[in-house]
């Protein structure tokens, strides 16, 4: 059996839940679980009114998740989708770039070409 201090934490189980779920519905889980961390990690062996405790635990953990996603949306929605696909002449300048190595191997006697060719 769990130390009468858990235990009275524990009890507050489906307050926690109910609450993590009003808070944040589509994180209800993760902010249960790491409610229970973080009062693990306290320890809760001087805590007077567990449930209200618990409750600020869980707004909290709630804010934090939420702020963590909008920062991640935003860092997500900063990258430029013309970033990522190069221009018509960015490939042009490629395709310049790689003729001119081309033309520069075929130059090199046969046992550097095929040293190079083989790497």
């Amino acid at each position: 059996m769990p130390p009468a201090s858990l235990q009275r934490l524990m009890d507050e189980a489906p307050f926690v839940r109910l609450l993590a779920r009003s808070l944040l519905a589509e994180e209800t889980d993760e902010v249960v679980q790491q409610t229970w961390l973080r009062a693990l990690q306290h320890g809760g062996e001087h805590v007077e009114a567990p449930r209200a405790w618990l409750g600020q635990i869980v707004r909290n953990v709630a804010r934090n998740l939420r702020r963590d996603r909008r920062r991640q949306r935003v860092h997500e929605g900063a990258v430029d989708a013309k970033d990522l696909v190069p221009s018509s002449a960015e490939l042009m300048q490629l395709e310049e770039q790689r003729r001119l190595l081309v033309a520069a191997v075929d130059q090199l006697p046969e046992q550097l070409r095929a040293v190079v060719l083989l790497r």
